[in-house]
């Protein structure tokens, strides 16, 4: 278990009960409602902007490796260096993102009762100036607790491919940024023929 903590506070999501179910009355309000991706406006004004930022699109980055004939599925190699290499570069991406849209500025908004006019992570560091903070305090020995009985750790669980498996082959290379989709098969490439069976 991973807890993002902001002033001692733990990021929560907040639920509305309606209770219908105890006054009969379920058809007045539904308790639920699905909706689709394309109406929920938050997460996909946000895909704008990462597609805006990253300047590509990432699945067909990926895809075109075995497009172009770089990656070849049968082999057992190019599908472990595909499983070492590629989650290191989307994640960098992404974690890039996160860092340019959490300190983008929010265009000001007097009549909004919500932040406007500042940055989000300003909003998580200083919560009680832009709004109420509302955040749970929970101690950090009762997050190790509920951690340590999950018997996989977070690291094994979010990995495919040992982080062993090619660490040397990329040192050997010179390390290159894992920071650029468009490089990313360049890299792929230049490692494979360092890499036998004998390595997986």
């Amino acid at each position: 278990m991973r807890a993002r903590t902001f002033n001692g506070g733990n990021v929560i999501r907040t639920c509305i009960t309606r209770a219908e179910d105890i006054t009969g009355r379920q058809d007045l309000t539904r308790s639920k409602v699905q909706v689709k991706s394309v109406h929920n406006t938050p997460i996909e004004g946000l895909w704008h902007w990462l597609s805006e930022t990253c300047g590509l699109n990432m699945k067909d980055t990926i895809i075109s490796g075995q497009t172009l004939g770089i990656y070849h599925s049968e082999s057992p190699v190019h599908k472990h260096l595909f499983l070492w290499l590629w989650p290191k570069i989307v994640q960098n991406i992404i974690n890039g993102f996160v860092q340019y849209w959490n300190n983008h500025i929010i265009r000001t908004q007097r009549a909004k009762e919500n932040m406007s006019g500042s940055t989000p992570t300003h909003g998580f560091i200083c919560p009680a100036l832009p709004a109420k903070d509302v955040g749970i305090r929970v101690d950090q020995a009762v997050l190790d607790a509920l951690r340590d009985e999950i018997p996989t750790s977070r690291a094994e669980s979010t990995r495919w491919v040992s982080d062993n498996f090619a660490a040397a082959v990329y040192e050997f290379i010179g390390s290159p940024a894992l920071d650029n989709m468009s490089k990313g098969w360049a890299i792929f490439t230049t490692m494979v023929p360092y890499l036998t069976i004998d390595d997986l």
